[in-house]
Formats: structure tokens, sequence, C-alpha cells
């Protein structure tokens, strides 16, 4: 009986995940490639966007927060805070705006095993993907090099 549970919930399962490969074609005609279809839907069920809210910035002259817009002074250092959340991972870009610097992000410390601190020199179209999870952790950002202006600007994104 058992066994006939499981099979009965795979066959559910494999055919939702048939009907949405189906259902994200972009052009209506259904089909698209169903294991990307299929990573997308268990990416939703899975992450959530990493809001401007979920980040708290340092009350350090040079580091300024705006909404999703970040900025740091040239050859400053800020640390952002990103809140703790729910059980669900938090997903964001950060993405340098105008000049050259560098992301890290340190996850908090947890009783969970989590990847370590990510880092990115961040310069051009470069970006950090950052992932969050329930405990939180610290974004820093650091400007080497506004680019003519006064501080860096990076912008937390929603990954696509």
């Amino acid at each position: 009986m058992k066994k006939a549970v499981a099979l009965l919930g795979l066959v559910v399962v494999l055919s939702w995940l048939a009907f949405t490969a189906g259902a994200l074609r972009s052009d209506g005609t259904g089909g698209g490639d169903p294991i990307e279809a299929a990573r997308g839907v268990i990416a939703s069920l899975l992450e959530t966007p990493l809001a401007s809210g979920d980040l708290a910035a340092p009350a350090t002259a040079g580091c300024r927060q705006e909404g999703i817009e970040l900025s740091v002074a040239t050859g400053q250092t800020c640390t952002f805070t990103v809140a703790p959340g729910g059980s669900r991972v938090r997903r964001g870009l950060i993405r340098m705006r105008q000049g050259m610097g560098e992301a890290v992000f340190s996850p908090a410390p947890s009783a969970a095993t989590r990847p370590g601190p990510t880092a990115r020199k961040l310069g051009g179209d470069r970006t950090l993907d950052l992932f969050a999870y329930e405990e939180g952790g610290e974004l820093e950002l650091s400007c080497t090099d506004a680019g003519g202006g006064a501080a860096c600007r990076f912008r937390l994104e929603r990954p696509a």
C-alpha cells in the first residue's frame, strides 16, 4: 500500500512538472525545455527575492541606502546588515552602477551547513549573486574608484 501511494505521488509530481513546463513557454504554444522549466518552478518554491527592506545601512558617513540604491564613498568600505528572514532562501543581485569596487556577502553563523563568504570584484556590468538564508548576514561593499563621482553606486536587483 505504501508503495502504491508513493508511486501515485511521484506520478502527480511528474505530471505537474510536465504541465508547468508547457505552461511556461513564452510563445503560448507549450513545450520548451522541461528541465529548465522544472528548475524555475523548484527555485520559485524555494527562493524569494531579497528586498530593500531586508538591508540596513550602517550609521556611517559615506554609506547610504535609498530603497534599492546603495552608495559608498570613494576609498571606503560599508557593511550593510541583511536581516534574518523566513525559511526560504532570499536571493538578490548586487550590480555596480557607477565606479569600481568589491562586494562580499558573509552569512551569519548558523547551526546548519551554509556556504562561506561570497566575494566578487565589481565594475562594468558584473554582479554578485547573493543568497541570504534565514540567519541573514552582512553585505560588505567597498569603493576603490568612483569613476569621477564622489561615491560608487550599487543596486539591489531581482534575479532573472
